[in-house]
């Protein structure tokens, strides 16, 4: 016996699960999964679909690929604001486009993304629920291919079944395993159509110099309000969003399956406005 070890054998030494800082036992999902979704941090993506900057950058599937194949469970989807008789003179198959509204970042289609990312990767790393996030921008006649591409393509995956409105808490991401969940608005009961606004998440700054750019974004401050089709609202189940009315009012009256996004400076500013009475 030498007592002494060759390059290779140190090398092999340093990779070994003896030398890993990390708990091996954490390669594994450990925590407690039996709690309501709501009791867990989420692995997210914004603005799955671009894979370089917000305003120039290429918009890709791949987006999608890399962020479920590294165990993101929420993903997110803009679709395009644009007319059936408009896709068709651009050369696109007629279908919702996704990309980053008001800005010089490419467009795919709402189908490519579910056919070829959503529908093969959703599980790939994790049986546990995924977050499909939808900010519609659509006209009626494109949320129902929306809806269409998704039961199409998703099939049983899809959670459908319909929420009891007196639930008190959410399942858990045990009993919501293999399911993908939409986030989008819903339409309230016995409602066949309902107004809806622009997101509130958008970004709303720039420090780029091009003009048709910052055009673009100073376009974005006239909000508009479209339609959400049923077909579309009837996919939201659990993960149904709603515009923020303050802490107050979700103490009064909010539910556990309705939830709210709002950008960053408007944290902020709760943050300074309400922290103190929550």
């Amino acid at each position: 016996m030498q007592h002494h070890l060759s390059k290779n054998g140190f090398l092999l030494l340093l990779s070994s699960n003896m030398m890993n800082i990390r708990n091996c036992e954490h390669n594994e999902v450990y925590q407690d999964m039996t709690q309501p979704l709501t009791s867990y941090f989420i692995s997210s993506s914004h603005n799955t679909y671009l894979i370089e900057d917000q305003l120039r950058g290429p918009s890709s599937i791949e987006g999608y690929i890399r962020a479920l194949m590294s165990g993101c469970r929420c993903v997110e989807c803009k679709s395009l604001r644009i007319c059936l008789l408009t896709l068709g003179l651009l050369g696109w198959d007629n279908g919702p486009q996704v990309y980053h509204g008001y800005t010089l970042t490419s467009r795919i289609l709402f189908k490519d993304i579910i056919e070829d990312a959503i529908r093969v990767y959703a599980f790939f790393k994790t049986q546990y629920p995924l977050i499909l996030s939808l900010e519609n921008h659509c006209s009626i006649e494109q949320q129902k291919i929306m809806a269409q591409i998704l039961k199409d393509n998703l099939g049983d995956m899809l959670h459908t079944d319909p929420v009891n409105p007196d639930i008190k808490q959410l399942p858990s991401p045990e009993q919501l395993k293999g399911k993908i969940l939409i986030k989008c608005r819903k339409l309230p009961a016995g409602v066949t159509e309902v107004a809806e606004e622009d997101s509130d998440d958008e970004m709303n700054s720039t420090t780029s110099d091009d003009l048709q750019v910052k055009e673009m974004l100073n376009q974005k401050k006239k909000k508009g309000k479209i339609k959400l089709a049923p077909e579309l609202s009837n996919l939201v189940t659990y993960i149904q969003s709603v515009s923020f009315q303050g802490f107050a009012a979700v103490r009064k009256q909010g539910k556990p399956y309705e939830m709210s996004s709002y950008s960053e400076k408007k944290a902020l500013k709760l943050i300074d406005d309400e922290a103190g009475s929550l």
